[in-house]
């Protein structure tokens, strides 16, 4: 896979470094109070990171993109944690699950969303199957020329305006008795899947959390996604990535917390001197900045553990290999989630009255933070994960 060299890297990050602090920041109030921006606005930022070359960026070059390596994803996602949440949509935005797909596959569904002609979601949560897999319920029942699909996905992200969704469904059950899922295409129309209910929650204003529901949705068999019985290894390979980006982006929480703190700090004055001459003051940004510091470590230690494990094609590597990448993925984004938290709470605290403020960029970003030890993996299951995989070496 061709990569990028450092100095074009450099140029890269640059010029999406300007594009967040110049067309996506100034738009971040309007997106919260309004729960989104116009379509036609949304639509104009998307053909600008096309344009730039961030939209594609994680697309391997010999499919179009600029293929990034997981370290350099890290740092472009970082950016987007300078401004809110759902501008993530707007950097290295297709699935990596299409990746994988089969030639045909790529020319009906990658193809297209490299270009923005088509939206996609994903679907594997579940009102009894969050963190808890093994409890998926939506089933695709074999039938002739294909599969028929019944059953609800909910908290799916983009879950209103995609065009399609890649679901995750049960097809069967293993040797050990437990549930064999396989990965699917569904295109919404004419009739692939309906959208329910919104989940709605205090912070990501312009994410649209929906339900979806399956009503013995035909599926033909080309449209599913490796083989029979590899959903799950897809699944994760999603997940981890996901986890991946959103720990970027609270270690860009954190960079801007620090930012925010240090410059208003720098004009308030306290007990007749400038706040940020008080030493109390002071040792709260020096642990903000140790966090960080520690965070963007461990950070680009996972994404470097993971970029062969998410690179290879399911069941290529020894199980041994991926666990261990998992447990670096899970070290990741359970630090860097807590950390953001802790700065964001921090940053309240130093900015006073002024920092729980409504349209203040604290107020929103203590509101957003909290979301992030409950999606991709509740802190308790990322815990479990490591200490699993601990006491797994050590025997």
């Amino acid at each position: 896979m061709t990569t990028l060299t450092t100095e074009e890297f450099e140029m890269l990050y640059d010029v999406a470094r300007r594009f967040v602090l110049e067309k996506l920041r100034p738009l971040e109030e309007e997106l919260d109070v309004n729960d989104g921006v116009p379509r036609d606005v949304w639509s104009q930022l998307t053909k600008t990171s096309i344009d730039l070359g961030l939209y594609n960026a994680n697309v391997p070059a010999e499919l179009g993109g600029a293929g990034l390596t997981q370290v350099q994803l890290a740092d472009l996602n970082g950016l987007i944690g300078l401004t809110s949440w759902p501008f993530i949509y707007l950097m290295a935005r297709p699935s990596p699950l299409l990746f994988g797909a089969s030639p045909e596959q790529q020319e009906e569904y990658l193809k297209p969303v490299m270009a923005a002609q088509r939206s996609q979601c994903f679907a594997l949560t579940e009102p009894d199957a969050g963190s808890y897999t093994a409890g998926i319920k939506t089933r695709a029942e074999k039938v002739p020329g294909g599969w028929s699909i019944t059953g609800s996905k909910h908290f799916i992200s983009n879950g209103e305006l995609a065009d399609f969704v890649i679901v995750i469904a049960v097809t069967g059950q293993n040797e050990r008795g437990r549930p064999e899922t396989t990965a699917f295409f569904v295109d919404k129309e004419p009739n692939g899947f309906s959208v329910a209910g919104r989940q709605e929650g205090i912070g990501f204003r312009g994410v649209q959390q929906r339900e979806i529901v399956f009503d013995h949705a035909f599926v033909p068999d080309n449209k599913i996604l490796g083989e029979v019985g590899q959903g799950m290894d897809h699944g994760f390979r999603f997940i981890a990535e996901r986890r991946l980006a959103l720990a970027a982006w609270c270690v860009g929480v954190q960079q801007r917390a620090i930012d925010l703190s240090v410059a208003f700090l720098s004009n308030r004055m306290v007990d007749g001197g400038m706040a940020i001459t008080k030493q109390g003051l002071r040792w709260k940004l020096a642990q903000m900045e140790a966090d960080y510091f520690a965070c963007k470590a461990v950070l680009r230690a996972a994404a470097d553990k993971s970029e062969l494990v998410l690179r290879s094609a399911p069941g290529e590597l020894p199980v041994s290999v991926v666990r261990e990448a998992m447990k670096e993925v899970s070290i990741a984004k359970w630090m860097t989630t807590t950390a953001a938290n802790r700065a964001a709470d921090t940053a309240v605290q130093l900015h006073g009255g002024l920092g729980w403020t409504k349209g203040y960029p604290t107020e929103r970003m203590f509101r957003d933070v909290r979301a992030t030890r409950i999606m991709d993996g509740t802190d308790e299951i990322h815990q479990e994960i490591i200490a699993r995989e601990v006491i797994s070496s050590r025997k």
